[in-house]
């Protein structure tokens, strides 16, 4: 009589495992280094290494999607998970006292605004640039040097979560500051005070501060203008 085979299964507690960093050409000794303020940068043909809080990597240099005659360092926030961790980790220690709701920038600063939020112990909301099926109350548009023409669109259920509040406004990277201006615009009449920007990095110009509002980020990005034919 053949024997009957029972099979048992147990549940399974799953990890998320950090996928292996993608290797990138490493920069030649031999090269000049530059140095930031609060990041070291290292640059090769092809790609820019950058470094805060223990954290180090290379990034590759690209063209922008909107044409300009630049390349950027491209950093990945959506799929990148080792910096993105580290990176909220750094960022959520940076926040001013006071904070009452952290303000994020769509799309690439999703994961890692949510994160932050999440270590420090406060609500978020996340301005989208299309409109949602909440409806809108309030739209703006901008211009971004790495997408060209964009909107934001604020809805019903984020403009009353933010009235009143004292608030910081957070994206992945700050470059000419022309989307957290616009997110400025956007929420500055409905909350009681914007105390900051926040950022991973900002980019071309170094700054300490945008219209007065003070700027926090872990480091610098440069852009590099193409040489001529």
């Amino acid at each position: 009589m053949p024997r009957l085979i029972k099979l048992f299964f147990f549940p399974c507690a799953f990890l998320m495992m950090t996928p292996p960093s993608p290797v990138y050409a490493q920069a030649d000794p031999k090269k000049s280094s530059h140095m930031a303020d609060q990041n070291t940068a290292q640059e090769s043909q092809s790609s820019y290494k950058v470094s805060f809080d223990g954290f180090s990597k290379n990034f590759p240099k690209v063209r922008p999607s909107s044409g300009a005659p630049v390349e950027i360092v491209y950093v990945n926030f959506r799929d990148d998970h080792e910096l993105v961790i580290a990176a909220a980790h750094a960022i959520a220690k940076k926040i001013p006292l006071g904070t009452e709701l952290i303000v994020i920038l769509g799309d690439q600063a999703n994961g890692l605004g949510v994160l932050v939020a999440t270590q420090a112990k406060l609500p978020w909301i996340i301005i989208k640039n299309k409109e949602g099926i909440e409806g809108v109350s309030k739209k703006i548009a901008y211009s971004s040097i790495t997408s060209g023409s964009k909107k934001m669109f604020l809805s019903p259920l984020q403009l009353e979560a933010i009235k009143g509040k004292k608030v910081v406004i957070m994206d992945d990277v700050i470059s000419t500051g022309s989307t957290v201006k616009a997110a400025a615009s956007l929420i500055g009449d409905s909350v009681q005070k914007i105390l900051g920007f926040m950022c991973v990095f900002t980019e071309e110009v170094q700054h300490t501060e945008i219209n007065g509002i003070p700027v926090t980020s872990l480091g610098h990005l440069p852009v590099f203008p193409l040489k001529r034919a």
